[in-house]
């Protein structure tokens, strides 16, 4: 509504309502590149959060297999500090007896103290351990219980070169790198379109009164915007440069999965050596304790070697259970290492 001049040198009101819509080619142009880069934008979010759990779970295993182990242990010291206590006792029989000199005992009683120490300590470990593992998992103190685990056959272990590859083929936050890359690649194309002057289309229709004239009929309109100075160059430089960067970024993340994965998998291999080496070394310990047992019962080792034998005997089995529980987790994680 405005006012006008009449014809008979009076001012007239006129009134105009016009209803339509307009569009900017520009924006038309752009509109398909800036979904890509939305779309791409997405898929390497939900990617991320993919990668997020994956680092979690790999978290919680190492966590999982340090709680069996610290068990595992403290029941191996346990044992341990019964066989102590059962030698110091027939130490002090036999000394009683005449059959052994006072040096056994003395023996004996340093041997089960260190393995009451050795069981003091196994089991801070194990209490901590759970702990951690309860913590991590958001239970309650106490809701574990006992950490427990069914045998595990010894599996084949992928090679370094076949790890990386199975792993570049999946690994999510490879696959998000990608996005990025896509995403900013579709950034360029939207600039370069916007670069050229938006050209703006109305139209619709009029109805109303003009110099007391009811009047009504379809509008139209074009409008060119000619912009001053490279602004818009500028910026399809600034996303050329982001594609850039993003592509080295991936081209970072490459590399870092192929360092991560193939050392995950040659101290995966060398965790398999190593349980078969304790292993083997758990019954030479096993077979030179019983032979250090009879010998001593006969008279035909002392008690340092009994006391020596017993000694290596624990070691071995912490060893071997130590070995066993970081194959565990190294084949364990280094499966979650080449998985998407």
């Amino acid at each position: 509504q405005a006012p006008q001049g009449g014809a008979l040198g009076n001012t007239i009101t006129q009134r105009l309502t016009t209803v339509g819509g307009q569009i900017t080619l520009g924006d038309l142009a752009q509109y398909g590149p800036l979904v890509a880069q939305a779309a791409a934008q997405l898929r390497a979010a939900q990617t991320d959060e993919a990668v997020a759990e994956r680092a979690e779970r790999v978290k919680t295993i190492g966590l999982y297999y340090a709680a069996l182990k610290a068990h595992a242990i403290a029941g191996a010291r346990a044992d341990a500090l019964a066989s102590a206590q059962a030698f110091a006792k027939a130490a002090q029989t036999r000394f009683g007896a005449g059959d052994a000199p006072r040096i056994d005992v003395v023996r004996a009683q340093l041997a089960e103290a260190k393995a009451q120490s050795d069981l003091a300590h196994a089991k801070a470990d194990d209490a901590n351990a759970l702990d951690a593992l309860e913590r991590e998992a958001g239970l309650t103190a106490g809701t574990l219980g006992s950490t427990t685990t069914a045998p595990i056959a010894e599996t084949p272990v992928l090679t370094a070169d076949k790890a990386v590859a199975r792993a570049i083929a999946q690994r999510g936050d490879l696959r998000s790198a990608d996005e990025n890359v896509r995403a900013a690649q579709a950034g360029v194309a939207a600039a370069q379109h916007a670069a050229f002057p938006p050209v703006t289309l109305s139209a619709g229709y009029t109805h109303g009164v003009d110099s007391g004239v009811n009047v009504h009929g379809p509008t139209i309109n074009a409008q060119i915007a000619i912009p001053i100075g490279n602004a818009a160059g500028a910026k399809v430089r600034v996303q050329r440069a982001l594609v850039d960067a993003a592509t080295a970024k991936r081209e970072g993340v490459a590399r870092q999965i192929a360092t991560e994965v193939g050392a995950a998998s040659r101290t995966a291999q060398a965790a398999v050596e190593a349980q078969r080496a304790s292993d083997t070394a758990l019954s030479a310990a096993k077979a030179e304790l019983d032979a250090a047992t009879l010998g001593y019962r006969n008279g035909a080792s002392s008690s340092l070697d009994l006391s020596s034998a017993r000694s290596a005997y624990a070691q071995a089995e912490v060893d071997a259970l130590s070995a066993r529980y970081d194959r565990l987790q190294s084949q364990a994680t280094l499966d979650l290492e080449v998985s998407e």
